[in-house]
């Protein structure tokens, strides 16, 4: 074999080796960035007392206890606040138990609520209520949890549902009775 030959055919398998290369590092480096990490935790709810006969104290220590909530989605959205022009990336459903796992890259999230996970709309004033508008954006705006992803799982993350009287939501003036 000449030597041109020689170098044209050492030069072909160069420039094959080194695509090769590039092609496997650039695939590792992808790999690398989506690796997901577990985030997992668990949903509890508390509830306000709504009426009727005056409560005790031990029932309304219970509602204020917070229990373990079954079926609850839960919503994440990228960043620190809850920004419906974000779309909702994945969404889970707690246990029996409460727990929920999620997988997710590297990042910031926000977990919210289904009433949070749609477009924001203010409520229709009726009767019986007035609508704070820029209280309830700033509302839709809170998440239930922030948290920030790097390179290793968050376990034992806490988030509440607290459910309120309809006639009590801290976003509205009620004028209406007091249910019985």
């Amino acid at each position: 074999m000449n030597r041109k030959v020689f170098y044209s055919v050492f030069q072909s398998m160069h420039s094959h080796l080194f695509l090769l290369v590039v092609v496997a590092m650039l695939s590792l480096s992808a790999k690398q960035k989506t690796k997901k990490l577990m985030v997992s935790g668990t949903i509890t709810q508390t509830s306000d007392y709504c009426g009727g006969a005056s409560p005790s104290e031990a029932l309304l220590q219970m509602l204020r206890t917070p229990q373990a909530l079954e079926g609850k989605k839960i919503f994440v959205r990228k960043g620190t606040a809850n920004d419906a022009s974000k779309k909702v990336i994945t969404e889970t459903l707690s246990d029996a138990n409460g727990n929920f796992k999620l997988q997710l890259p590297a990042g910031v999230y926000c977990l919210v609520f289904e009433d949070k996970s749609s477009d924001f709309k203010t409520p229709q004033n009726d009767k019986n209520n007035t609508w704070d508008e820029a209280c309830l954006k700033a509302k839709y705006a809170k998440c239930e949890y922030t948290f920030t992803l790097k390179n290793k799982f968050i376990e034992g993350v806490k988030v509440n549902y607290h459910k309120l009287c309809s006639f009590r939501n801290p976003c509205s003036k009620y004028s209406g009775p007091t249910p019985p």
